[in-house]
């Protein structure tokens, strides 16, 4: 995702800029926020030992600054985005994001109605007023067309495999299949029909 391109945007309009890091992680995208010279980053993520490492992450960067470079602001988070409502855990709750970097987590929160309406609360209801909300999640379209063109319930190959309970049930909320890449990620994960996400 080229994050670069929508801080050259707010830029145009601001220079003060704002970012929510909605599902963290580790903190891979620091780097990115430091080039890009925004002004402050609230990073959030459900799993406590990634927002540490993110933090850790946060403060080696900042300690290996020179004195007249500058480094961003950052809070961290640590909250279940599709259960718990951030604003209320924002140093500053009344705080607006410029722009709003949701990568790979969102379709976490489709398991139920609730829960996907909570993480859309989480990445928008604090966006200024033309604020950017950047998202990437995998494509339920074409999971379920290899879906459908596989002989069983999975396809994949040596690195990685999807498997769905059944074929041809999708619902809206609730679609589960297990997500399983080699050596580094197994979980359970949910289809996002993106016209709904949209709508």
């Amino acid at each position: 995702i080229f994050l670069g391109e929508f801080i050259d945007r707010v830029r145009q309009k601001k220079s003060d800029i704002t970012v929510l890091d909605l599902g963290c992680g580790k903190g891979g995208d620091l780097l990115k926020w430091k080039k890009g010279r925004i002004k402050k980053l609230v990073c959030t993520d459900i799993a406590d030992i990634s927002v540490q490492q993110c933090k850790h992450r946060y403060e080696e960067m900042k300690s290996r600054c020179r004195y007249n470079e500058h480094i961003f602001d950052a809070e961290f988070i640590q909250a279940d985005s599709t259960k718990d409502l951030l604003s209320s855990k924002y140093n500053d709750p009344d705080m607006r994001f410029d722009i709003c970097s949701c990568q790979f987590v969102y379709h976490y929160s489709f398991e139920t109605y609730e829960q996907a309406d909570m993480m859309l609360k989480n990445a928008c209801g604090n966006l200024s007023p033309g604020g950017y909300f950047i998202g990437t999640t995998p494509n339920s379209f074409e999971l379920v067309k290899r879906l459908e063109a596989s002989e069983t319930n999975s396809f994949g190959n040596d690195v990685y495999n999807v498997k769905f309970e059944k074929k041809g049930d999708y619902p809206l909320f609730g679609c589960k299949y297990d997500f399983h890449l080699e050596e580094v990620v197994d979980v359970p994960e949910f289809l996002v029909y993106f016209p709904l996400l949209e709508e």
